[in-house]
């Protein structure tokens, strides 16, 4: 019986998720935030430099990962859609740790220490999450993986914030950084509630 519901759950979870995976994904070809007089997509920033892939994961991983996710929803969350995500979402991981990097060298704006602490706990959640969907099957497993999908992209949502800090205005951030900041919010909004759910055994 909890089995089946957490199966419901996680089939459920992947229909929400799937249509803010693609905005994403969608986002990473808008005009992100102004720099130096300069407005820049993620996939240009990506393009110019392999520190930017890894910062942006989220971005680089949302439009795979929202494919997996429309396929497992035609033909079941069998094997190989599962751990393609999880592996996914495990790559994602680097967004998280080379923002905590960042932080601790520069330590940008006032709240820059409350940053870091809800980063680092956002990539232990995810490491939690990953661990847990390595003991789970099915729709619970695809469930999982899209959770630590989006706690590990949530510090790149917290790093969007810095355009509030400081000497950086709101101004800065662009439609696709005010889009990407909604997105990176909802999804662990999405995803959370229905986490008990689909990580029992």
């Amino acid at each position: 019986m909890m089995a089946a519901r957490g199966e419901a759950s996680g089939r459920a979870l992947a229909k929400r998720v799937s249509p803010l995976l693609w905005l994403l994904g969608l986002c990473a070809f808008m005009p992100l935030m102004r720099a130096c007089n300069e407005v820049q997509t993620p996939a240009q920033l990506m393009a110019g430099s392999p520190g930017f892939v890894a910062l942006f994961a989220p971005y680089a991983l949302a439009l795979p990962l929202a494919l997996a996710t429309m396929w497992a929803l035609k033909r079941g969350p069998g094997g190989g859609t599962a751990a393609f995500s999880l592996l996914a979402a495990a790559a994602t991981l680097i967004s998280p740790v080379l923002i905590l990097w960042v932080e601790l060298d520069e330590r940008h704006g006032r709240f820059a220490f409350v940053r870091m602490g809800f980063e680092a706990l956002a990539l232990l959640a995810a490491l939690l999450v990953l661990v847990r969907a390595l003991v789970v099957r099915g729709w619970r497993r695809q469930a999982a993986a899209l959770t630590a999908f989006a706690l590990a992209a949530l510090p790149l949502g917290v790093m969007l914030s810095y355009a509030f800090d400081d000497q950086r205005s709101s101004h800065d951030l662009q439609i696709g950084g005010w889009l990407s900041l909604f997105v990176l919010l909802a999804l662990p909004a999405v995803t959370l509630p229905s986490l008990r759910a689909i990580t029992r055994r």
